[in-house]
């Protein structure tokens, strides 16, 4: 195996199970294996996935749980992330193609906020989408559950969690995740997928990115994203979280707009 990605947390690697290819996940300290709050964030990950099975979600294939192998495997995409390939050189996604990606992650959000329990990603962004294939991707699978919850646990739960230049204003303000607060960051992986920019760029301080956001102001919505994306872009930053559309309604409209 091959290490191909590595967290704050969690290192990984690129292996073979029963004849096929898999995504292996390891906490990156093999000694902060025996720790039990790791253990429990584990079985909490493997517990939600275990109930998710979506076309664009990523498929837990297999998990240990028992110290220190605790490890889980998922299925194996090939293209890599989409923050990968909207910053390879010379990559040029065309405009059906990022329609599509979006409709995808759209998709995968919407079966997470209706199911029953829904549940909050609350880690959205260009790192967490995988791709079919890394030159003429057409699909794409949400990953990385490590920080899901049930929406009926959301009041109870650290709201300042994420990555911060995705992370909605409430957030910053102490409040507690919600569905839309997964919305909001699905805009702003929205823009980096029709910019093909990193967002807040210029800051280098959490501090800096808090500020701005809670200032209302958001990254510059480039001339070239078509006119109908770039408002469903606006809406779905809004600084109240009620003003947010629900996910069903913009994947409708990603539809729609995949088909004119």
């Amino acid at each position: 195996s091959r290490v191909v990605a590595q967290g704050g947390l969690g290192i990984l690697y690129k292996g073979e199970w029963r004849g096929c290819e898999v995504a292996i996940k390891k906490p990156v300290d093999p000694r902060a294996a025996m720790d039990a709050s790791l253990k429990e964030d584990f079985e909490r990950e493997v517990s939600i996935l275990n109930e998710l099975r979506h076309p664009n979600i990523v498929m837990l294939m297999g998990a240990s749980l028992r110290p220190p192998n605790l490890c889980m495997l998922f299925e194996w995409c090939e293209g890599g992330s989409l923050y990968q390939v909207l910053r390879r050189a010379g990559s040029d996604l065309g405009r059906q193609q990022r329609l599509c990606i979006a409709a995808c992650v759209a998709s995968a959000i919407a079966f997470l906020h209706t199911g029953s329990p829904a549940i909050i990603h609350r880690d959205i962004k260009a790192q967490n989408v995988l791709l079919d294939d890394p030159v003429n991707p057409v699909s794409a699978k949400l990953c990385d559950f490590g920080l899901a919850i049930k929406l009926s646990d959301a009041a109870d739960t650290n709201a300042c969690q994420g990555t911060p230049p995705y992370m909605a204003p409430e957030l910053f303000r102490g409040e507690a995740c919600s569905l839309e607060s997964d919305v909001y960051a699905f805009a702003v992986t929205l823009w980096e997928l029709f910019s093909g920019d990193t967002p807040f760029a210029g800051c280098s301080q959490i501090s800096e990115i808090k500020d701005k956001v809670l200032k209302g102001e958001r990254p510059t919505i480039p001339l070239t994203c078509p006119r109908e994306v770039g408002q469903l872009i606006r809406e779905c930053w809004a600084p109240a979280s009620p003003q947010r559309p629900r996910i069903v309604q913009v994947l409708k409209q990603l539809r729609a707009l995949k088909l004119s």
